[in-house]
C-alpha cells in the first residue's frame, strides 16, 4: 500500500510539474575515452577498441584503434603544442594489419584552433 502510493505521489508530481525542458549536456572539449563497438548481429563480435584524448587547450589529439573496422591497427596523432596559425605541427598517421606490422606518415599540418569534438543541434529536445 506505501509504494502503491509514492509511485502515485511520483506521477502526479511529474504530471502537473508541466514539460521537461530539454538542456544540451555540457560535456569539456578535453577528455580521454575508451570505448568497444560490439557488433550485435555477430552475437556480440568486438569490432572495435579504441582511446580517443583530445586537448585543444596545447592543441594535440591521440586517436588509436584496433579491430575489423579500422582493418588492423590505427593511430593518428595530431601534435601543435600551443603554436599559433602561422605556424605548423605534424600529424601522423599510423596504420597496418596490427600494431607490430604499421605504416607510418608523417605530415606537416597547420596549426588552426581544433574544431569543437561534441557538436549538438540547436534543436535538440531528448536525450
Amino acid at each position: 500500500e506505501t509504494g502503491r502510493c509514492t509511485t502515485l505521489v511520483a506521477a502526479l508530481a511529474l504530471l502537473f510539474s508541466g514539460p521537461v525542458q530539454a538542456r544540451v549536456p555540457t560535456i569539456s572539449e578535453q577528455f580521454k575515452v575508451r570505448s568497444i563497438e560490439v557488433d550485435d548481429t555477430t552475437n556480440g563480435s568486438v569490432v572495435l577498441e579504441q582511446l580517443l584524448i583530445m586537448d585543444p587547450v596545447i592543441q594535440r589529439s591521440r586517436m588509436v584503434a584496433d579491430g575489423q573496422l579500422v582493418n588492423g591497427h590505427m593511430e593518428q596523432i595530431v601534435r601543435c603544442d600551443g603554436k599559433d596559425s602561422s605556424e605548423n605541427g605534424y600529424f601522423l598517421d599510423i596504420e597496418g594489419p596490427s600494431a607490430t606490422q604499421t605504416q607510418c606518415v608523417n605530415m606537416s599540418r597547420t596549426c588552426t584552433p581544433f574544431s569543437t569534438f561534441w557538436d549538438f543541434p540547436a534543436n535538440i529536445s531528448d536525450l
